[in-house]
Parts: C-alpha cells; structure tokens; sequence
C-alpha cells in the first residue's frame, strides 16, 4: 500500500511536466510499469483521476483530452478517462450507461479480472446517490 501510495503522490507531481499530446498515455505507461495486479492499476487510476479530474456537470461527453487539459468532466468523461488509462495497461475496460437510485442518467465503467466484470463507481457515491 505504502509503493501505491508513494506512486500516486509522484505522478500527481510529475503531471504538469509531461507533454501535453501523450500525458494520458505517458501516466498510463509510468502506472503498468509500476505495478503487478490488476487491482493495483485500477486502485492507482481510480485516486488519480478521482482527485486530479473536478466533477463537473455537462450536458455533452467533452473527451477524454479536453477532460485531461480542462482539470474537469462529468460522469462519463471521468468514465472513459479511467476506461481508456485502463486500456493502456491491457486491462479489459468498459463504459456503462444508465441510472442512479435517483432516476437520474449515469455512467460508470468496468473492469474484467479473472474472466469477470466488476463495476467501478466513485461518483454517485460521492454525491450521495449511493449504488444502484
């Protein structure tokens, strides 16, 4: 936990010195290089892109790079942020449509491991909406 740790606290350093063009690629690259589980890269995208990537509202997916550069996305960008870094690192990812327990429209994204699918979800619950 203490190398995750310590690794995440690097990257978030080093982020703003990486070229703009392949800073995604870049940090998905450092973080497969660096770790030896699947969970281990997920853990590490997850806190990454949790509190480098502010929770915005729109009303259109903005990409991934224009998330990466604005520092801002709603569910979906976070989600296909974390979806594409995952990919990267050759771990099976997906994104996900549909609701919250509020009705209201979420994405979220899934990662495979050991021949099954597993949610991954941070923004509903954190803004209360809990798991559906």
């Amino acid at each position: 936990m203490k190398k995750i740790l310590s690794l995440i606290v690097m990257l978030i350093m080093i982020t703003p010195v990486l070229a703009y063009d392949s800073e995604i690629k870049q940090l998905a690259d450092i973080i497969d290089r660096n770790t030896n589980t699947t969970f281990q890269k997920v853990q590490i995208v997850e806190v990454l892109v949790d509190n480098m990537i502010q929770y915005e509202f729109n009303y259109r997916a903005k990409g991934i790079t224009r998330t990466w550069d604005d520092k801002t996305g709603d569910c979906t960008d976070r989600a296909m942020l974390k979806q594409y870094m995952l990919g990267r690192m050759d771990v099976p990812a997906r994104l996900v449509h549909g609701y919250n327990n509020n009705g209201i429209k979420h994405d979220w994204y899934q990662y495979q491991y050991n021949n099954l699918w597993y949610s991954s979800e941070t923004d509903s619950i954190k803004r209360g909406y809990g798991v559906w």
